[in-house]
């Protein structure tokens, strides 16, 4: 598919529906559904034997009825505003058949809904299928379109079966579809959509590739395309389509918002696409194999963020105007754009943009963006009470690279996150942010450290660890600060620690000593001289406190921020263990892991100290609790067995270290491995027996091209439409062209211009072949990233196999 000019997004929200019971999946089975209708807040299914099924949005069978006795339900529309059913049914030896249904009025004798009127539509005697089908409310006129591109017009009084005429009104070579919401008559071609209305041809809408399904919802075209023809090769036939195979015989669906030229949804579909219908206010899509998928819109302000994350403000304000949206919604979006101008320096655009959203903008927000900010420094630190709005007042700064600023503004109003947030986020000050952390009471402290757990672990590890540590075990203590005056000697009955952190002293010019969280210390030799803020040092603490009462979270909630930091994850799992107020439950999960965590370093490092590591797992699992831990041990031997942390003699040779563990805690797991391994072989061996018959077959298509000649019977050109004339080059890969369209260098031999001449269509693919190649080539010398990898690689041996047969030969 050619999308020239569209801009794709993610407007849709894509899930199964849930079937409620076994009757309703059967009923969605491939093969069992012909045609599906919406309307009336219920879905109609139309099946191969006639009969119509009402489903309601629990998607459980309603009522059923016998509609016709002959062919097949090929297309139903419920009238809106009515108890009303047309159904039309086709089978390849008549016309088809149209009926009128009244659902509300019931035959007596059989049950089933009164036919109000049946119809036999009329196509010059054509076999063809109908394709889109168009009614008035009263059912006074009807139109049909059908496969051959012919659009047949009935007029008549349906309801009350009083006759109707039936008329040819248009003829054309395309399939015909309507698009409900506009009464447009759209024509899908190959090149294009065409939309046509009363007037004629209203607008073409370039979209290439083929097309077998369209429909419409809302102001969105939906299109599926056929999965591209591909040649099945013998080894498929052979042993079945591989989920890779299934990726190049795949449907496309397709949601278009024609108008602003965006694809607001595509994808592939593993299975055909059998119908797609409206309802309840959402998409659905039926496939052959039976699954019935809901496509759900986004609401506006996520469409909106969609837009913002990839700066796309213009196509915001055109969706913004489009869905008619208030006028203040609008004029956030223009200050964003603004905002976003402003960023990338061009002030006369976005001051263009504020302009526009200026009826319900605040000027001071225009004037904060380009206003002088050398008192900037002094406006925000004025004593007293703040003359302005503090939230406004902290995102300038941030927007504006004034982060200290904004620090200072947030610290001074007890917006603890807020500080994190400006110290980490923007001014990238992880050891500040920590020191500021643990200044803070416990509950809050948490809520910070947890926020920006993995940060924090990048940065500064081991005094992440340690909060961690400290805040899980029951001893988290806020740390205390003083304040000392330079070479003053300071008392020791205070405790006082003379050299202070680096990242304190950092916190203390960055945020100013009244608000940090410090006691002031008077040296003796100071006397009645005053000491300035710049004169003071910050040094921490260490007076022996109580640490205060808090609930020490379950360890298992720590867990996920450790990812990628697996040494620091041992620590913490090892002080947690080691905890006397641990409960049974938590126990179980810090054994579990911490044994995990020793298998996992211990497969990821090398030899010298892989037997450490294994080692302390042996000794975690020493005891005779092995036989009660019967459902443990099955967890981690499963664990062991899905990320291959060990080989199956290995998992053997240390649980018989303690003579506690026998055969039959893990027969289960021994003969799962087993019978894997002997697949794997089966597998191998097929594999080995289908490339080498593909091998020969090769072989047998390039003696064929060198011994024997070749037939070219292409008429037209490969790259323009016209047909061929001489000159004309021909390829060995069926492809023909005329020279002049390969765009032949003039400065070629003129004897042979045409050598070294590359066919323009296999030329990519030859391309990406020959870099294979050659890379190839390239790595079979390079035996330093052959010796790399093969110190990383668990299994040694599959990697020198796998490294011989890629480069063509063994290193020596």
């Amino acid at each position: 598919m050619a999308f020239t000019g569209w801009k794709p997004f993610k407007f849709f929200d894509v899930s199964q529906v849930k079937l409620p019971d076994a009757e309703s999946a059967s009923l969605f089975e491939q093969g069992n559904i012909t045609c599906v209708a919406s309307g009336s807040d219920n879905v109609f299914l139309g099946s191969q034997d006639g009969v119509v099924r009402i489903v309601s949005s629990a998607f459980k069978v309603m009522r059923e009825f016998q509609a016709h006795d002959t062919g097949s339900i090929r297309y139903m529309k419920p009238v809106q505003g009515t108890s009303l059913l047309v159904t039309i049914a086709e089978d390849l030896s008549s016309e088809p058949t149209l009926k009128v249904w009244a659902l509300d009025k019931l035959e007596k004798k059989t049950g089933i809904p009164r036919c109000q009127s049946t119809l036999t539509i009329h196509n010059g005697r054509k076999q063809f299928p109908v394709t889109a089908f168009a009614a008035m409310d009263d059912l006074s006129q009807l139109a049909v379109g059908f496969g051959n591109g012919a659009v047949t017009v009935v007029r008549g009084d349906l309801i009350h079966d009083r006759g109707a005429r039936q008329r040819t009104v248009f003829e054309s070579e395309e399939p015909i579809t309507v698009d409900k919401s506009t009464g447009d008559v759209i024509v899908a071609r190959d090149d294009a959509l065409y939309s046509y209305g009363l007037s004629g041809r209203r607008a073409v809408y370039t979209y290439e590739g083929p097309k077998e399904k369209i429909s419409t919802y809302k102001d969105y075209t939906a299109i599926v395309s056929p999965p591209k023809t591909n040649t099945i090769t013998r080894a498929v036939r052979t042993f079945g389509r591989s989920a890779a195979d299934d990726l190049f015989s795949t449907s496309s669906f397709t949601i278009l918002d024609t108008d602003m030229k965006i694809i607001a949804h595509q994808e592939a579909l593993t299975s055909p696409v059998q119908a797609v219908f409206v309802e309840w206010g959402d998409l659905f899509v039926l496939t052959q194999d039976g699954k019935l998928l809901r496509y759900h819109e986004k609401t506006f302000q996520q469409k909106l963020e969609l837009m913002y994350q990839r700066d796309l403000y213009i196509i915001a304000i055109n969706m913004a105007q489009k869905a008619g949206v208030d006028k203040a919604t609008q004029n956030v979006i223009l200050r964003r754009y603004g905002d976003h101008l402003y960023q990338k320096g061009d002030y006369d655009t976005a001051m263009q943009q504020y302009l526009k959203a200026i009826d319900n903008t605040e000027p001071s927000q225009v004037i904060r963006k380009l206003k002088d900010v050398d008192k900037l420094e002094a406006f925000i630190r004025m004593p007293g009470d703040p003359k302005f709005d503090l939230d406004t007042a902290i995102a300038m700064c941030r927007q504006g690279g004034y982060y200290d600023q904004a620090a200072f503004l947030a610290r001074k109003h007890n917006e603890h996150e807020l500080v994190v947030d400006i110290l980490i986020e923007d001014s990238k000050r992880y050891a500040e942010a920590l020191a500021y952390i643990w200044r803070l009471e416990p509950q809050t402290a948490y809520q910070n450290f947890m926020k920006y757990a993995t940060v924090l672990l990048e940065h500064c590890p081991k005094d992440t660890t340690q909060i961690f540590i400290d805040y899980y075990t029951g001893h988290f203590r806020p740390k205390k600060d003083a304040v000392v005056i330079p070479n003053a000697p300071a008392t020791s009955g205070m405790g006082i620690v003379n050299n202070a952190a680096t990242a304190v002293q950092n916190l203390a010019a960055l945020l100013p000593l009244p608000y940090m969280n410090v006691n002031t210390i008077n040296s003796p030799n100071s006397g009645d001289q005053k000491t300035t803020a710049s004169q003071a040092q910050i040094v921490e603490t260490t007076i022996d406190e109580p640490p205060p009462e808090y609930k020490v979270p379950k360890p298992r909630t720590a867990f996920s921020s450790f990812v990628d930091h697996p040494n620091e994850f041992i620590i913490f799992l090892e002080a947690c263990k080691s905890s006397q107020d641990i409960n049974e439950e938590d126990k179980v999960d810090l054994y579990t892991t911490l044994f995990e965590m020793y298998l996992h370093v211990a497969a990821s490092t090398r030899d010298g100290d892989k037997e450490e590591w294994e080692n302390k797992a042996k000794k975690l699992v020493e005891g005779k609790d092995v036989k009660e831990a019967g459902d443990e041990l099955d967890a981690v031997l499963r664990k062991i067995d899905e990320d291959g942390l060990m080989a199956p003699l290995q998992v053997i040779q240390t649980l018989s270290a303690n003579g506690i563990a026998t055969m039959g805690m893990i027969k289960k797991y021994l003969a799962t491995t087993i019978d894997r391994e002997r697949r794997e072989i089966a597998n191998n061996r097929k594999m080995i027996q289908t490339f080498t018959a593909d091998t020969a077959t090769k072989k047998a298509e390039l003696d064929t091209l060198k011994s024997k000649p070749i037939a070219f019977t292409a008429s037209r050109c490969s790259s323009c439409p016209y047909p061929l004339d001489q000159p004309t080059v021909h390829f060995m890969c069926n492809h023909s062209f005329h020279q002049r369209c390969l765009d032949v260098d003039s400065e070629r031999d003129v004897e042979d211009p045409m050598s070294g001449v590359e066919c323009p269509i296999c030329a990519p693919q030859n391309a990406t072949i020959k870099a294979i190649k050659k890379a190839q080539e390239d790595s079979a010398e390079r035996h330093d990233i052959f010796l790399d990898a093969l110190g990383k690689s668990r299994d040694k041996f599959a990697n020198s196999k796998t490294t011989s047969t890629a480069s063509g030969k063994v290193m020596e």
